[in-house]
């Protein structure tokens, strides 16, 4: 029976929207199977969405003809005119909020990508939200007489701050690594997350060079480096003052033992400048040893 039932109402709107005299719309006939069994699942549909925005415009003209026939003022008919169009507004914006509701869930994703969209959708809704908090409190107070208007700006920019804050603090919450690590295998121009205060970013030729598990051992403790404002180890003392000397202008020359982690920068560092110079250092040390060395050779 209810099979037979839906039949006979579709059969009926079929009918209807044949006849142009009917007046009859598409729009009416998804707000009439709005109320059927398969209802249920056209819900949040952009259908269903533009039937509702359709019903609430057919209202304009109502409120014309009590306004015609003079049983309502004219800021009675602004004041629901008004109130008409927020509702339109909000059946419109439904459809997307649910879309960029579902996507919010994404935020506590591990993948970095899918958080940040997570992260973009949840800060949509909230622009949303703000938009229709602010449209709504200015509708609802403009029918105030007198100062209805007035009352109306304050609320929708009260509204307004309410959410601007909303969407600060989800911006706030950024995906990044402030616990550090590696951003992953993406191209080199990819934005992968954003950086914090007090922090040091490697770039993608210095990571390659070093090693991503070189950089985790240092990140991790597993491997030292001097600081440079760390008391120095007797070792460390005896090396930087073996280091130590001066060039042909006179300028003194001082070294900072640096633990490599890497043996190939051992051959990259002593290429430079300042690697050549610690040769000239240790040579100028060691002088009699160099030249016995010579001489035995």
């Amino acid at each position: 029976e209810r099979r037979q039932g839906y039949i006979d109402q579709l059969t009926a709107i079929n009918n209807l929207l044949r006849n142009p005299d009917s007046g009859f719309t598409k729009s009416d006939a998804m707000s009439a199977i709005g109320g059927s069994d398969v209802g249920q699942f056209l819900v949040g549909s952009p259908e269903m969405m533009q039937a509702e925005v359709d019903r609430l415009g057919e209202m304009y003209s109502q409120i014309d003809a009590l306004r015609q026939a003079d049983l309502i003022s004219e800021q009675t008919a602004a004041a629901a005119k008004l109130q008409i169009w927020n509702a339109q507004q909000n059946a419109q914006l439904q459809t997307a909020k649910t879309f960029f509701g579902h996507l919010e869930g994404l935020q506590s994703s591990n993948n970095r990508k899918l958080a940040a969209v997570g992260k973009a959708a949840a800060i949509t809704n909230a622009v949303i939200n703000t938009y229709q908090a602010a449209t709504g409190a200015y509708a609802s107070m403009a029918s105030i007489p007198y100062v209805g208007p007035a009352l109306g700006a304050a609320a929708a920019a009260a509204a307004i701050a309410a959410g601007m804050a909303n969407v600060a603090q989800i911006r706030s919450q950024q995906t990044g690594f402030m616990q550090g690590g590696y951003t992953g295998s993406i191209a080199r121009d990819e934005v992968a997350g954003v950086v914090h205060g007090q922090e040091f970013v490697m770039d993608a030729a210095t990571t390659a060079r070093i090693g991503v598990a070189n950089l985790e051992a240092l990140r991790n403790g597993a491997a030292q480096v001097q600081r440079p404002d760390a008391a120095p180890t007797a070792a460390a003392s005896a090396a930087n003052s073996s280091g130590s000397g001066s060039d042909n202008v006179g300028n003194t020359t001082n070294l900072r033992i640096i633990n490599t982690l890497d043996p190939d920068l051992v051959g990259e560092y002593l290429g430079t400048p300042e690697g050549e110079q610690v040769f000239v250092n240790a040579i100028r040390k060691n002088a009699d040893s160099v030249r016995q060395a010579i001489s035995n050779g």
